[in-house]
């Protein structure tokens, strides 16, 4: 799931997500908040073992609507 403002990314398959504070990630076949999909490395903050936020506001892309592979 994510959810827009600073998109907070959440892991839905229960696998706890390896990355620290400031790696890059990419995103791809996303349904809806297509503006991701564009290949571009994008940092990310806050991580947790199930979700973390990425550094870039996401409040003018267009609603998400599920799916997505994370790349790292």
């Amino acid at each position: 799931m994510i959810i827009q403002l600073w998109c907070h990314v959440s892991s839905v398959d229960d696998e706890r997500l390896e990355f620290q504070d400031g790696d890059l990630v990419v995103f791809s076949e996303i349904k809806g908040m297509t503006e991701l999909n564009d290949g571009k490395p994008r940092k990310k903050k806050n991580t947790r073992p199930y979700s973390f936020i990425l550094e870039e506001d996401t409040t003018n892309f267009s609603p998400y609507e599920r799916g997505g592979v994370l790349c790292y």
